[in-house]
């Protein structure tokens, strides 16, 4: 298969993507594998937290000749951390954020996943949410089912019948 418009080899764009991890504190470049082919840059192997997979994906994304990217990272929390210890932490990064309505937002970890559920007012606030958890100390990742909530839901049921033609 010929090369797509990339100028560099495959060799000098794994040290372009080397050069640009190496420089991140939270990345152990021996437990990665990096391969490229054709300017695509597959990570593999382990990281310790959501953070660093998405750091190591930035860095990467900002070599020149990355045509695609391959996140294959596994985020691998430390042992001693528990489920209970993230809820904890992640409920209290949800009450540290004045722009979530924490009695609307409940929470759930399993295997170091959060699951947020229940319903808001506004996107941002659903975005803050998950923003607020998804970088804290063993989080595998963040599933975000939050629902923005209709604003009619809140209005009387009288009021609603009215307005309706």
């Amino acid at each position: 298969m010929a090369a797509l418009t990339n100028h560099l080899s495959d060799n000098d764009l794994h040290s372009l993507v080397l050069r640009q991890l190496e420089p991140l504190a939270e990345i152990d470049l021996h437990a990665l594998h990096i391969t490229v082919e054709e300017g695509v840059v597959t990570l593999a192997g382990l990281v310790k937290t959501q953070a660093a997979s998405i750091a190591a994906e930035r860095a990467v994304k900002r070599a020149y000749g990355v045509r695609a990217l391959v996140n294959d990272l596994e985020v691998k929390a430390p042992p001693e951390r528990l489920n209970t210890e993230i809820a904890r932490d992640a409920l209290r990064a949800l009450y540290d954020s004045i722009c979530v309505p924490t009695d609307q937002v409940l929470l759930t970890v399993s295997e170091g996943v959060i699951t947020l559920e229940g319903k808001v007012q506004w996107e941002f606030q659903r975005m803050i949410a998950e923003s607020s958890v998804k970088f804290l100390a063993g989080v595998k990742g963040v599933r975000n089912h939050i629902q923005i909530r209709v604003p009619t839901e809140d209005l009387p049921a009288e009021t609603v019948l009215q307005s309706q033609p």
